[in-house]
């Protein structure tokens, strides 16, 4: 009796230690230029380039100057920027400076390399009320839009539409909002579900009875520095923590409260914190990695957020104030903070605490330094520089990315816009340092970046960024404050990708090139071979039978 036997090696052979992969996981990865201006000049701004409404134009591919650009924002500091589930990225508002505000929204799509100015008005302003409003509470219109503003409170849900509190118009009226906002990006039009509509300063807060829901429970305007802010998809529910702005009182200051928005009966719940704002050290941090009730964060603005797999919300960093005797000290953090909206209970479990032995004091901010250890190797003693207003975003294997933001670096001792990427792994609570300079600029201008459309491009150190992740999970940057070519500190208007460099499929071999067709039953010892492929150090073989015995080679 005769077996025939047919062996297939399967698609790919394994490369020294590489997997392929189309989102960046590691240090295999490039920034790559994609459209906008290298402006180097301090304080110098760009303005928008608008083609028609809806209508979808070409991005110019850098390097290019000014008067090239057809269909464009220009300069956009601090905008809401999230993806929806068709893999197009989203713009709303921003700032072209600290007098002028947008509310328009825009769209790149990715694929045909596009951006489209999708809603909202021309142009900016820093004293017109640019929003407007034709439907009552929950109910889209396809003419209403938000005020002009910037600096909002923002999460995506998991269906791609995005929710935003709050905001600031610009800093000469100090005006700052209080109103809920929904976008939905399949149909172009805005839901306005409450809080205040009119145009002027400071709307107050509305605490109510803290863990109890009612309709006239409102939090107060904040802007100017972000809340924390994460979505629970599966109850349906958004979550705010602090912020600057108001409490219950027009006095403006670190808020130490936390809200939690139920998207089904309109209505917000006060879930923790105080009802004031505060320059006191209140955070209570527990046992690092232990749970419990009366953990509770200091109250800070523009923290960097994620929420893991298992729906935990995740906070690090922000800028707080602290009052020492009679002076008040900005305080630049760079804790990492934990909080499960199942059991209510947050957990302190990375990072400094707030205290005045170790940190070092930078004018009048104190602040910690990173640790930035081997480039691409994890360890328990790293950590980043104390810093604000950072790009995040969540990998396929479920570990946290941080792209720059302001604060501190390894050194020097300057307050500074950096360009240093890191990754945290949460199943291991350890830190590594993956991109980017890890020493700090020599003032507040910010880490210079590297403009060029080949291959070593990198941006320069900056803050306030819009960021998105793409449908393939990479990570894509715009605008911000920061260094542009040269140290000199600027209002930014350049796309970046950060883009896993994929290695190169080797060429396959066919089936055995050396071999017996037919083997009979009870003979043993045959070999099969297939030509030597560059670069492979195993294969993977297919057998399509039954009654053959194989050794491990």
């Amino acid at each position: 009796m005769k077996l025939r036997i047919l062996l297939f090696l399967s698609a790919l052979c394994q490369l020294a230690g590489i997997s392929l992969y189309a989102q960046v996981t590691d240090t295999s990865a490039q920034w790559i230029w994609k459209n906008g201006m290298d402006a180097t000049t301090s304080y110098k701004y760009h303005l928008e380039k608008r083609g028609t409404l809806g209508i979808p134009y070409a991005m110019v591919a850098p390097p290019v100057i000014e008067s090239a650009m057809n269909n464009w924002p220009g300069t956009r500091v601090a905008p809401v920027c999230w993806t929806d589930t068709l893999g197009r990225l989203y713009m709303f508002g921003g700032a072209l400076n600290d007098q002028n505000s947008f509310n328009q929204v825009w769209r790149i799509n990715t694929d045909s390399s596009t951006w489209t100015w999708m809603h909202g008005k021309t142009g900016y302003s820093s004293t017109t009320v640019y929003g407007q409003l034709f439907s009552a509470a929950g109910v889209p219109h396809p003419d209403n839009m938000p005020h002009n503003r910037h600096s909002g409170t923002f999460a995506a849900d998991s269906a791609g539409y995005v929710w935003i509190f709050g905001g600031f118009n610009n800093s000469t009226s100090g005006h700052r909002r209080n109103d809920l906002w929904k976008y939905n990006p399949y149909d172009n039009q805005w839901t306005w579900f409450n809080g205040s509509t009119v145009y002027a300063a400071t709307p107050v807060a509305n605490y109510g009875a803290k863990g109890v829901a009612v309709a006239t429970n409102q939090p107060g305007a904040r802007g100017g520095g972000r809340s924390a802010a994460w979505i629970d998809n599966k109850a349906g529910k958004l979550y705010m923590f602090s912020g600057y702005g108001v409490a219950n009182n027009s006095t403006l200051g670190y808020l130490s409260d936390f809200w939690s928005y139920d998207m089904s009966t309109n209505m917000w719940t006060w879930i923790g914190g105080g009802d004031s704002v505060t320059t006191s050290n209140i955070a209570s941090y527990g046992t690092k990695g232990v749970a419990a009730a009366t953990n509770f964060p200091q109250p800070r603005q523009e923290a960097n957020t994620w929420t893991d797999k298992d729906g935990n919300f995740w906070m690090f960093g922000g800028v707080t104030t602290v009052k020492v005797g009679s002076t008040n000290y900005g305080f630049y953090l760079n804790d990492m903070w934990k909080y499960n909206p199942t059991d209510a209970m947050w957990t302190w479990v990375n990072g400094d605490t707030i205290d005045f032995t170790t940190p070092v004091l930078v004018g009048t901010n104190y602040g910690y330094y990173g640790v930035h250890g081997q480039r691409g190797l994890a360890a328990a003693g790293n950590k980043p520089g104390s810093r604000m207003r950072s790009g995040t975003w969540v990998d396929v294997n479920g570990r946290f990315w941080m792209f720059g933001g302001w604060g501190l670096a390894e050194s020097p001792a300057y307050i500074s816009g950096h360009n240093d990427v890191w990754m945290y792994d949460p199943a291991t609570n350890q830190w590594t340092w993956m991109f980017g300079s890890k020493t700090g600029a020599s003032d507040v201008r910010g880490v210079p970046g590297n403009y060029t459309a080949a291959s070593g491009a990198f941006p320069g150190g900056r803050a306030r960024v819009g960021y998105w992740v793409d449908k393939d999970g990479n990570f894509w940057m715009y605008g911000g404050n920061g260094g542009g070519a040269t140290t000199g500190f600027g209002l930014r208007s350049d796309l970046w990708k950060l883009e896993a460099i994929i290695p190169p499929v080797p060429a396959q071999p066919d089936r055995f090139t050396s071999a017996k067709r037919e083997v009979c039953v009870g003979e043993s010892n045959v070999t099969y071979t297939v030509p030597a492929v560059s670069g492979a150090t195993s294969y993977d073989w297919e057998y399509n039978g039954t009654n053959a015995t194989f050794t491990a080679n």
